[in-house]
């Protein structure tokens, strides 16, 4: 995943989530949390700002089904994911 800052395209910010390809990620609402979700049939959230961007916070298996679409409320309490 790389993430590229609004006015600074020359800084990102990049890390591996995934085995295989990401298929659905949306952002919390800090502005410093990101929630992907891959073929691989996790789904992982990462801190995406500062020196440890990439970190991972918390990783959830769905069994081995893709991860189709998944949404974040609007006050960040809950993750929706479709396998």
């Amino acid at each position: 995943v790389t993430i590229y800052l609004p006015g600074q395209i020359s800084e990102t910010r990049e890390f591996i989530a995934h085995r295989g390809a990401v298929s659905a990620l949306a952002f919390l609402p800090n502005d410093e949390t990101l929630v992907t979700g891959g073929e691989d049939g996790r789904v992982e959230i990462v801190r995406y700002i500062g020196e440890i961007a990439g970190e991972k916070l918390r990783e959830l298996r769905s069994g081995g089904d893709a991860v189709e679409k998944l949404a974040v409320a609007s006050d960040g309490s809950r993750v929706a994911v479709a396998f």
